[in-house]
Parts: structure tokens; sequence; C-alpha cells
């Protein structure tokens, strides 16, 4: 904005407020514009700490809710300086076609939540499908609309608990790993102990997800990245007295499905729950490990001489790496696809096929 003398304080964290660090700021200024979002937090730590005679600003010059625009912070400052800047940054507007969230290409979710759907509609009756807090929430969203339920963590296993003494439709309960560490356990307990014959998928991607990949009782890490021992979900429910219990690897949508359909079978004969684990490492955390390897994933491509445009990739799997071309037909972008192969086990046609000799595929 070319106004001088100024002095800009940027906080990196704000817990323990640094206030050694704020007082000698305040001791060189004689007002200060406060600039954060939602609540007047370290507004009125500001303001606590600040000498006599410094004058603090903040909520009074900025909304309370929503996202700051650069605008606002200009209108802020201005106001604060006492100048007419006259500065207008301009809203770009662009025509951004509309997309649901989705999970990440290769995600072992996606190839977990397909399966679901596959051994439903096999199974010909409509379930109920309460779901959790985790990336898997994303099952809720077209093309799976797999999640009828989210309350919060552990509520999925909960929720089928009662469901299943309150209907004779199959149900089909997801968890995740770490929010199966978490809360899931207790829940688990009272379907063993209260009979309830519900599904439950735990889906294993050996680490928290959602929150920035922490390390869990799974992981074999603790959260300081030391080596430490691993829980396997698999022998924690089979101790809590589980008769079905089947370890299953996503990429692998036969195996996968067969899984599920079992499960359904077992509990429509009254076997108490039935716990299918899908685990397979996050995509995110899989790319990562090949790269600093030096290594890349396999790609995989659409043959268009065996494509027939039938869009089951596109309308059904709905990976983000399969996009339509100008001509209509679907083709896989190299640059997103990690070389998952699940798109592959989906085509009816086999159109779609592994190319290139790195690292990776079903076995990356």
């Amino acid at each position: 904005m070319g106004v001088a003398p100024t002095s800009v304080l940027k906080l990196t964290s704000i817990h323990p407020f640094p206030k050694g660090l704020v007082r000698e700021f305040l001791a060189n200024v004689n007002k200060v514009l406060v600039v954060e979002e939602g609540d007047p937090l370290v507004e009125g730590w500001v303001e606590a700490i600040a000498p006599k005679g410094v004058k603090v600003y903040g909520k009074e010059l900025f909304p309370k809710v929503g996202e700051l625009t650069l605008n606002q912070v200009i209108k802020a400052l201005s106001e604060v300086l006492g100048l007419s800047i006259g500065i207008k940054v301009n809203e770009v507007k662009i025509d951004i076609p509309p997309r649901p969230p989705t999970f990440c290409p290769g995600c072992p979710h996606r190839a977990t939540f397909y399966a679901i759907k596959i051994a439903s509609a096999r199974y010909a009756r409509e379930g109920v499908f309460p779901g959790d807090i985790g990336c898997y929430t994303l099952g809720y969203y077209p093309p799976f609309g797999l999640v009828d339920t989210c309350l919060c963590m552990g509520s999925s296993l909960g929720v089928a608990n009662g469901l299943a003494h309150a209907t004779k439709q199959p149900i089909i309960a997801v968890i995740g790993d770490s929010t199966f560490f978490h809360t899931g356990i207790q829940p688990l307990i009272n379907a063993v102990y209260n009979k309830a014959n519900v599904v439950i998928v735990i889906l294993d991607n050996l680490i928290t997800a959602m929150t920035g990949h922490q390390p869990h009782p799974g992981s074999g890490l603790t959260a300081m990245g030391d080596k430490s021992a691993r829980i396997r979900i698999e022998d924690v429910v089979k101790a809590i007295g589980v008769s079905y219990v089947k370890v299953v690897d996503p990429y692998d949508l036969k195996e996968t499905i067969s899984a599920i359909s079992q499960a359904l079978r077992c509990v429509e004969e009254g076997r108490g729950p039935a716990v299918v684990i899908a685990r397979r490492e996050c995509a995110l955390q899989a790319l990562r490990r090949l790269r600093r390897a030096g290594k890349q994933p396999t790609k995989y491509t659409i043959l268009k001489e065996n494509c027939r445009s039938c869009m089951l990739c596109v309308n059904s799997f709905a990976c983000p790496a399969i996009r339509i071309g100008r001509d209509g037909s679907p083709y896989i972008d190299a640059d997103l696809c990690t070389g998952c192969g699940v798109c592959s086990q989906v085509c009816p046609f086999n159109a779609i096929v592994e190319v290139g000799s790195g690292e990776g595929g079903n076995n990356n």
C-alpha cells in the first residue's frame, strides 16, 4: 500500500500466546490493528498486555463471521491510518463447473464404497448405512450415497446398534481405523453383547488421513514418529467376540464384494455383528513413499478400440483421474492417476489397461 512507517507482526503460533514477542512489538507503536478471522481471540490477548496509550483495533472494523477479503483488510487499514487509499481489488468472476467433494485419486475408500454398493445391490434389499467422521464421510455424495447418518466419532456403530433392534433392513455401518481406536471399540462391544445383527466395515488406511496423517495405534508409530507396537484391528475385533472377521484389500474388488456379501448373509442368519476390515494404505501416503524412493506409480490408460463409452467408470466409480474428452469419450489424466488399477476391474469391456513399467499398480 506504500504506507510508511508501519510494522507488521505475523504470528505463526498463538497457543501458548507469545507475550514477550508481542510486548516487544507493541513497545514501538501507538496503534495496532489485529487482523484475524472468527472471534477476537488474539485481539483480547493483545489488549490485555498492550501498554497504556496504545490503541488496539480489531472486530469493530472486521466481521466476526466469514472469511476476510482483501478489500475488507484494505478498508480497515485505511481507517486506522486515516488515509484514503482508494485501492479496490476487483472480484474475479469465473464460471467454475460445480463438483461435489470427492475422494482423492486412488483412495482405497472409493473402492470400498463401490464394493459396498455392488454387494448391497446384489442383496436386493434396501439397506441403511450409518456413517461416521473421516475421509469416508464423502461416501455420502454421488455416485455412492451410502452415508445415511453422521453424528460424531464412533456414532456409526452406536446408531447401527439401535437400528438393529428397530428395523429388519440390512445395516452396513462404516467407520475408519483411527475413529475405531478412538471411540469405536465400546459400541462394538455393545453390538456383540446385545446381539446386533449389523455389518461393520472398518476402513483401515493405516493413518489418520483426514486431519493431517497423524499416526494411531494401528500405524506402528507414536505421535513423535518413533516405532511402536502395532495394534491390529482384527485382533481387537476377535477378542471382543465377533465371529465373522474378514480382512480384505479394497483394491481387489472381487474379494471385497465377496466378503461384504458373506457378511450380509451372516447377519441375516442372526449370527450377530459381522466385521469386514478393508485395509490399504492411504493413497497420499503411498505416493509420498514412492517419490521419496525416486519411483513413480504405474499409470493406466483407456484403449479407445475397446471402450464402448458406457461411462460406468465415470458415473459409478467417479475417480477424478478419469475425465471426458472433447469427443465425449472417457480418458485417464496421467498427472492424476495413482496406479491403483481399480478402474480396470470396474470396466466391463477390458478397456482400461496398465501402461509403463514403473512401480505401483495393484502392488503399490
